[in-house]
């Protein structure tokens, strides 16, 4: 099963990178402290830098085809976490996203930057960053939610429970799990409903329409790769033909994407 990371909230990256350190943190209040280690600034990059490497080039091109409806939208911070949770913020194709979906995945990103020490306007100008960039990815995530359902694609159950599964069994007890959760305003209907997204995405893009309509070049891969690796030590030594098939498709799917955003009907409602 493959990592299709754009398709995970932040919430839910955030939760997976607790689960990795769970042996050395078993709290989430623990798993804060070790953050709070680190400047805002690494924070963002390495969040960022995480969901390149695995499925997307940045989040700058992931966003590319739906910045012009989101360019207006930095409101500040403030205003989106006191909006009404039950109150729209996105409409993708009729779809209509509460401003909760925003709240839950933004806030543990809010608190961490609150807990660091920033020059005036530093974290408003970072949180507004982000904010563009979890639009982006939302919109993209119910395009392809969409696409699998005209498509007659159903998520595989059996790989969700497998995969909730293997994220509640990293802790140590069921008292870190329900904490670490609680710490990010998350549920368990929540962790599976991304992992259903997982699921939907993988099944999408190895359908019969998405490779028959959608082919990369070689040398694009070859290109991605070495932008890529020259960045990440650790890309770099696996190498190209172990990263050949994934790279492949990270470009197919921002392909896909580009064509879904420019069939859409979007509207940002903040």
């Amino acid at each position: 099963m493959r990592k299709w990371t754009m398709s995970l909230s932040l919430g839910v990256l955030l939760f997976a990178a607790a689960c990795s350190g769970n042996d050395e943190n078993n709290t989430a209040e623990e798993e804060a402290e070790q953050q709070d280690t680190n400047t805002s600034e690494e924070e963002e990059e390495q969040a960022s830098e995480n969901e390149s490497l695995e499925m997307d080039n940045t989040s700058e091109e992931m966003d590319e085809v739906t910045a012009e409806e989101i360019e207006e939208t930095e409101a500040d911070l403030p205003e989106l976490m006191n909006m009404d949770p039950e109150e729209t913020a996105i409409i993708v194709n009729g779809e209509e996203i509460p401003a909760s979906q925003l709240q839950n995945q933004l806030g543990p990103i809010f608190d961490i930057f609150q807990s660091q020490e920033m020059e005036d306007g530093q974290m408003e100008m970072m949180m507004a960053q982000m904010q563009e960039q979890y639009l982006a990815q939302i919109v993209n995530q119910e395009l392809m939610k969409q696409e699998a359902e005209r498509q007659n694609i159903e998520a595989d159950e059996e790989f969700v429970e497998e995969e909730y599964e293997t994220i509640r069994s990293s802790f140590d007890s069921e008292e870190a799990f329900q904490e670490q959760m609680a710490s990010l305003n998350y549920s368990e209907d929540q962790i599976r409903e991304e992992l259903r997204q997982v699921s939907l995405v993988e099944q999408l893009m190895e359908s019969e329409d998405v490779l028959a309509e959608y082919e990369v070049s070689e040398e694009d891969v070859r290109s991605y790769y070495d932008t890529l690796s020259s960045q990440d030590a650790s890309l770099a030594e696996e190498g190209f033909e172990a990263a050949k098939e994934d790279i492949e498709n990270t470009l197919i799917q921002q392909e896909m994407l580009r064509d879904l955003n420019d069939q859409a009907e979007i509207e940002i409602m903040l």
